[in-house]
């Protein structure tokens, strides 16, 4: 597997973490410490996006590389 791959892998893998994340967030709203965590995580999967655009020198703009 190439880096391309490779990348396109972890970025798949961050999106699906956001999107569990976001259901989580809207199943959970009697449950405050749930959707203050929820917000916690969708930050760090922001943060391990702009990691996976620097490592790659490249912007994914919320898409695959091609």
């Amino acid at each position: 597997m190439n880096q391309k791959d490779r990348l396109n892998n972890l970025w798949t893998t961050v999106e699906n973490i956001e999107n569990m994340t976001l259901q989580l967030y809207k199943d959970s709203d009697e449950f405050p410490a749930i959707n203050r965590n929820c917000k916690r995580i969708l930050a760090s999967a922001k943060m391990l996006k702009l990691n996976l655009e620097q490592g790659s020198g490249r912007c994914f703009e919320d898409r695959l590389i091609p």
